[in-house]
């Protein structure tokens, strides 16, 4: 009974082990066939069939035939078999023959030239691709590593070594931990979670490198499970300090540009001007007040609309005239804008605002153009130029009126400087007449005075007698009455001085000999 139990056993194991070895040859890229004692085909996988374009049974009427030996298979699969011979090596492919079963079943397992061929080739591909890729690999700018389950390193390429300054040799076989002390547990922890999940991760690092310096790396981390089941860690680290650095300077750069153009764009908001900036096309800036100013609609001059619009609405509009001028004005506009040419201009608006208009070249294309509201500027110019008109007419008249009169008037400005005087008072200086201008000094007048041919006071005794003129007329600018009758010996005349609320001192001279002789005749003959 013992033994009949074996041999179902045994019957079962066969069987089992011939299924499994059918699976496992039909899925071989290799041409397998089996041949019986009379050399009768009796299976051919898949391979085999191609090679030959041979339908055989298929392997289930195999297994069931009952020439077939499954013992011998058995035997087959567990190696147990004798008398092995090699063919040779043809045209019809490398062939491997075992006697199975005592010789009852012969296997017979062929290889095409041209499949092996073909996996040959295959293989050396697989090879080149695999060199092409272990160089790349090698060669590129990241780090690139490989861990095993238990967290140590078993494979890194030419761009670990650079960014960590450790030799391979030196950090083959160890953890993050053993090779970077404090900071690799933190690595350690991320791996096993990152192990555990079956994940990936991307993170930044912050490693102390053995010169004391500190470098932020950015990680990118994945699990990786083989076809044998084995599991490891995929990294690849980049070093990113220096680019931190960059992007600290550029936020600090852009912190600094939006402050500017924030006090940019509140003082063009405050400026009492308006401003369009130009492009090679479009409006690429405007304040709000720009709109205002030149009294057109605030979409007509915003940012990023064409210029051209904006000057086709004022030449609608009338702003440069009518008929060809306003054709030629709008042209040479034009042009001033596009090549960026300077120019200042005036012009009315509807309303009849009066605008300034001043266009400066911009670096490369287009023009910075202000708009300034002129209207009170040259209503007060109209009004300056009025007063001046005004003032010459009566400057023409008081001078004409001062010429007429017998009086000698001189102006005086408050540093006693010469501004304005009439021929009567010219006549007084004789031959010196000739020397005497505006801008001469109270006391060079009085020179001019003393030495001249009424008084002729000589040179050596000029300075004596300006002193002494000099004291009697400020005594007279500062008397009540600021008149005093006087007689240089020769003529009686009444002296004025006075200064006006400005400083201006105003001098007079009136002849009055003839009223002091007929004065005289007059007591004279009251007397007798």
């Amino acid at each position: 009974m013992r033994e009949f139990k074996k041999a179902i056993i045994d019957t079962h194991g066969a069987e089992r082990a011939l299924d499994l070895l059918f699976g496992l040859l039909d899925d071989l890229p290799v041409a397998i066939s089996l041949e019986d004692s009379s050399l009768r085909e009796t299976y051919a996988n898949r391979a085999q069939i191609e090679l030959e374009a041979v339908r055989g049974d298929s392997s289930e009427t195999i297994a069931s035939n009952d020439s077939l030996d499954a013992t011998a298979f058995a035997e087959l699969l567990r190696g147990d078999h004798s008398g092995m011979e090699a063919a040779d090596a043809g045209l019809e492919g490398h062939t491997r023959q075992f006697d199975l079963g005592g010789g009852s079943v012969t296997a017979s397992i062929s290889i095409d030239p041209r499949t092996f061929a073909r996996h040959v080739a295959e293989l050396h591909r697989l090879s080149k691709e695999n060199e092409i890729y272990r160089s790349l690999i090698e060669n590129l700018p990241v780090s690139i590593y490989v861990r095993g389950a238990d967290m140590r390193l078993v494979y890194a390429n030419h761009g670990w070594t650079e960014l960590t300054g450790i030799e391979l040799k030196d950090g083959l076989g160890k953890t993050d931990t053993e090779t970077f002390g404090a900071d690799g547990e933190v690595f350690d922890r991320a791996n096993r979670k990152i192990l555990a999940t079956h994940g990936k991760q991307t993170f930044e690092e912050v490693v102390t490198r053995r010169d004391g310096k500190t470098h932020y790396q950015v990680a990118r981390k994945k699990a990786l499970r083989t076809s044998d089941g084995a599991e490891y860690i995929i990294g690849s680290t980049t070093d990113v300090t220096e680019l931190r650095q960059r992007q600290e300077e550029l936020q600090d750069l852009r912190a600094k540009a939006d402050f500017s153009a924030g006090l940019l764009s509140e003082a063009t908001a405050a400026m009492a001007q308006g401003m369009l900036v130009f492009g090679a096309e479009n409006i690429e800036f405007s304040t709000p007040r720009v709109a205002e100013l030149i009294e057109v609609p605030p979409e007509i001059v915003a940012a990023g609309k064409p210029w051209r619009d904006y000057l086709q609405f004022l030449f609608e509009r009338g702003d440069y005239g009518e008929g060809e001028e306003a054709r030629v004005k709008l042209e040479s506009v034009t042009s001033q804008i596009r090549h960026g040419e300077s120019r200042t201009v005036e012009r009315s608006t509807p309303s009849g605002r009066r605008l300034l208009i001043e266009g400066e070249p911009r670096e490369g294309v287009g023009s910075v153009v202000t708009f300034s509201d002129v209207t009170r500027d040259r209503a007060r110019e109209a009004d300056l130029e009025k007063a001046r008109r005004d003032f010459a007419g009566t400057n023409h008249m008081l001078t004409a009126t001062l010429e007429s009169l017998d009086v000698a008037v001189a102006v005086f400005d408050p540093e006693d400087a010469l501004l304005h005087f009439n021929v009567a008072y010219c006549r007084l200086f004789g031959s010196n007449a000739k020397y005497l201008k505006s801008g001469l000094h109270l006391r060079d007048v009085m020179r001019l005075l003393v030495t001249g041919d009424h008084y002729g006071v000589p040179e050596d005794k000029a300075d004596e007698a300006v002193e002494k003129f000099s004291a009697r007329a400020y005594d007279v600018l500062e008397s009540e009455d600021g008149a005093e009758l006087m007689c240089d010996g020769k003529e009686w005349f009444v002296l004025g001085l006075c200064r006006t609320p400005a400083g201006y001192m105003i001098a007079t001279r009136q002849d009055v000999t003839e009223l002091m002789r007929a004065k005289e005749a007059a007591e004279s003959a009251d007397r007798a």
